[in-house]
This record gives C-alpha cells, sequence and structure tokens, in this order.
C-alpha cells in the first residue's frame, strides 16, 4: 500500500491532477532492467544525425533515452517540444544539447 501511495503521487506530480486511488496489483521484477549494449550511445547519436535532415519526425522511448518512468515522461515531454519547436521556427532541445 505504501508503494502504491508513492507511486500515485509521483505520478500527480508529472501529470499535475491527483491520481485517483483504485484497485492495483504489485509485481516485482528482480534484475529486469535492460542493460545497454557497448556502443549504444554512439548509435544513438548517429539516429540523431540521420534524422537532422527529416523535419517533423521524433524519435524517442526507453531504449533511447533512458529507462524508468522520470527518463519516459522527459523524453516525451522533450519529443512534443522539439516537434513545436521545430513548427515555430525555434531550435529543438536535442540541437541545443548536440552544439
Amino acid at each position: 500500500e505504501e508503494l502504491v501511495n508513492a507511486i500515485r503521487s509521483d505520478l500527480g506530480q508529472i501529470f499535475t491532477t491527483e491520481i485517483p486511488a483504485g484497485p492495483s496489483h504489485v509485481t516485482r521484477w528482480m534484475n529486469a532492467l535492460p542493460q545497454y549494449d557497448v556502443g549504444h550511445q554512439d548509435k544513438v547519436q548517429k539516429l540523431d544525425e540521420a534524422m537532422t535532415s527529416l523535419s517533423g519526425l521524433v524519435v524517442t522511448g526507453a531504449w533511447r533515452d533512458g529507462l524508468g518512468l522520470p527518463a519516459c515522461v522527459g523524453a516525451g515531454r522533450s519529443a512534443v517540444s522539439d516537434l513545436f519547436g521545430e513548427q515555430r521556427g525555434t531550435c529543438s532541445s536535442r540541437q541545443r544539447l548536440q552544439g
């Protein structure tokens, strides 16, 4: 119950709304976080470079931007910002990070 309440609280902060209580089930997956292969960052960088010429397309996900709910939410927000920033003619957040 403590874990479910903590998750509801975190989600409420992320989505800026109260998450209603309801039925829940906790499953613990020990040693379940995948590990990136050696060279993963290089592959993601090459993908980013290849996509610079593709307007209106953003690729995101846990495989690319990090594991866990905070990383996925942040990546989703960044993707939306990138899409709408490009439509307004501004520099995307990934372009700013890459220099």
